[in-house]
């Protein structure tokens, strides 16, 4: 009869109609996992069999060829079981999953067994990531700053990264991307300044995540920006040239970000959106640094002032990192026009040049000075 099973003795004749299944609350697992969670099968009918269950018989859920260790009715459409675990093997399969209703102990015939088809599997995925790329990035970073994790039996599924901030605990998931099976790509959060765990976790499809796990601590540290305090001088000419120190606190993004030689990262001085040049450090303490100011385009300048920020730029193989004047502020330098003398006459023009005001020096006005 279609739908309808009839158990052998000692089991009651009458029939008992075969529940239907539909899906599972969770499809995969790590095949690594030493304990696994309950999920659920979800379907219907499910109650007409716990009227069977007693101490003479038993109800068994299979994975493929091993038997869950605890399987449970709830209600008419949900009954639990614990996945099996595989011994820490690390394979990828997918079983069928079967139910199997049997007879046990001596009261009455033992081996008599009404297996059941599920018609749902469950999948077995064996995956880990071991290191990450950089293993420094700029604080409150720009999105576009990218980490590389490396790994092994990366399934092509929807990923995430997680960063889990270590003193504030602020946790942040974001978007990854699987590259190949040893590799998954993800932007670096905007996170405070400290260490930051990071884990991986790869969509199962229906709503849970695998976290993969870590083979070796993964951390990256979240580096605070390069702080800039003083200026040896705040104006120059239209045609730069001369030399410019920028005093800041550069000792503690250095000592986090490089390691022995120090040259692993080269510095350089932001003039606005000038061509940037190479910035120097002026002593062993790394309290300054000095580089040439550059010519500011004449194609750019109207008349009078123009004021440009400045900012000290470091960069090593994997990450950018950009200072930031002290409180937040910007760190402001004002490029001007030359004075230009063009005739000098004879007479009391000495005391007028004493006295003229600043404005006319900085506007670019034309001056004709006298001498006696």
């Amino acid at each position: 009869m279609d739908g309808v099973s009839f158990l052998p003795a000692p089991f009651t004749i009458e029939p008992v109609a075969r529940p239907r299944f539909d899906s599972l609350s969770a499809s995969l697992m790590l095949s690594t996992a030493g304990t696994a969670t309950p999920i659920s099968l979800i379907g219907k009918g499910f109650s007409s069999w716990s009227a069977l269950l007693a101490p003479t018989v038993a109800l068994q859920c299979w994975f493929g060829s091993t038997v869950s260790s605890t399987v449970a009715i709830v209600s008419d459409t949900i009954m639990t079981v614990v996945p099996p675990t595989l011994g820490g093997a690390c394979v990828s399969t997918t079983v069928p999953i079967t139910l199997r209703v049997s007879t046990i102990g001596t009261a009455a015939p033992a081996g008599l067994e009404w297996v059941v088809p599920t018609g749902l599997q469950f999948g077995y995925r064996c995956f880990n990531v071991s290191s990450i790329q950089p293993t420094h990035v700029s604080a409150f970073a720009d999105p576009s700053a990218q980490l590389t994790v490396t790994g092994s039996g990366l399934p092509p599924a929807a990923v995430q990264c997680v960063f889990t901030h270590a003193a504030t605990a602020v946790q942040l998931a974001v978007t990854g991307r699987v590259v190949s099976s040893t590799q998954v790509v993800c932007s670096a959060p905007s996170l405070a300044p400290g260490n930051v765990t990071v884990t991986v976790q790869i969509s199962s499809g229906d709503g849970t995540w695998l976290v993969a796990p870590n083979l070796s601590p993964i951390t990256v540290e979240f580096v605070g920006p390069m702080v800039l305090t003083a200026l040896s001088r705040t104006r120059s000419v239209y045609r730069g040239g001369s030399e410019l120190e920028i005093f800041g606190s550069f000792s503690p993004f250095l000592s986090s970000v490089v390691t022995a030689p120090a040259s692993a990262v080269t510095f350089l001085c932001l003039f606005g959106d000038l061509q940037p040049t190479a910035a120097v450090f002026t002593n062993v303490t790394r309290s300054s640094v000095k580089c040439t100011i550059p010519a500011y385009s004449l194609s750019t300048v109207n008349s009078g002032v123009s004021a440009v920020s400045v900012r000290v730029l470091a960069s090593d193989s994997w990450q950018t990192y950009i200072s930031m004047g002290a409180h937040g502020q910007q760190m402001m330098f004002y490029f001007e026009p030359e004075i230009t003398v063009t005739r000098v006459y004879p007479g009391a023009g000495m005391v007028f040049f004493c006295i003229l005001p600043m404005f006319y020096l900085r506007a670019g006005r034309q001056l004709e000075l006298t001498a006696q």
